[in-house]
């Protein structure tokens, strides 16, 4: 998960800013301290530190752009500094969680540090207007582009029309890329809520997800209708949950194929 969110979590921050990535970042880490208080299985304590994962995906290459920029020549001192700050800090988090473990219980030491994280979601943003640098990130700056300067002024009208084109052509090109990007980070949004959701049926025991891996016969699961024990709002939570499930599923493969289809046919035009 740390390996895939960077991309799409960035962006994500390009559309909203480092500002909100952050304390939603800081957000999901803090449910997934509380939760993990609480957590009554394998299961869902995977699905926590999945969640914990994407969220420390996004706010790390934040963390880091932001130094890159504060530092500038002395990127190296600064790095330095990050890291240092970094590794204090697990320190002195691992000491306190053992002592708060040993005093009270696992309980109280999750909520805690839950409560820690989500501070995080206003002293990150905080931190970040401090340090003077945007809250949307530029992209790469465009290469600036050098015209051959000629007497003939036929040259110079070709040139320019040349040059016309291929701007078109590369608006043409950033216009298809920021909607392929748009419905990727649609997905994503998709993706957390979707996580979000079916972690809290999974804590109150009315998860389809989690009664798929104890199915023995994963067809019967899938045309059932429901676990008949449950009634009224749970029994309706759990097949919400289930058509949810479905419903993700082919979003994900929609988006997935529409935008590889997208980008291969500017290769198959430029060819």
């Amino acid at each position: 998960m740390m390996s895939l969110i960077p991309g799409p979590a960035h962006r994500i921050t390009m559309r909203i800013g480092r500002h909100r990535v952050a304390a939603i970042a800081a957000l999901s880490s803090a449910t997934f301290a509380f939760t993990l208080a609480f957590a009554p299985s394998p299961l869902l304590i995977t699905a926590l530190w999945i969640l914990s994962a994407a969220a420390w995906a996004a706010i790390i290459p934040i963390e880091q752009s932001v130094i890159a920029q504060v530092a500038a020549e002395r990127a190296g001192k600064g790095f330095g500094l990050y890291e240092s700050a970094k590794l204090a800090g697990a320190g002195v988090g691992v000491l306190v969680a053992g002592v708060t473990y040993e005093t009270t219980s696992w309980q109280v030491a999750c909520i805690l540090f839950a409560g820690v994280i989500a501070a995080g979601a206003i002293v990150t943003p905080w931190a970040v207007r401090r340090s003077g640098v945007a809250n949307v990130p530029r992209d790469e700056a465009t290469p600036e582009m050098t015209l051959t300067v000629s007497t003939s002024e036929e040259a110079n009208r070709s040139v320019s029309q040349s040059w016309k084109s291929e701007q078109n052509q590369e608006e043409k090109m950033m216009a298809k890329t920021k909607t392929d990007n748009s419905k990727l980070s649609g997905l994503g949004w998709h993706l957390l809520i979707f996580a979000v959701a079916q972690i809290a049926l999974a804590f109150m025991g009315m998860s389809w997800i989690v009664d798929s891996f104890s199915a023995s016969d994963f067809g019967e699961h899938l045309a059932s209708g429901g676990r008949p024990e449950l009634e009224g709002i749970p029994s309706f939570l759990y097949g919400a949950g289930k058509i949810w499930v479905l419903v993700f599923v082919i979003d994900a493969i929609w988006t997935l194929v529409t935008g590889r289809k997208s980008s291969q046919t500017p290769n198959r035009q430029g060819q």
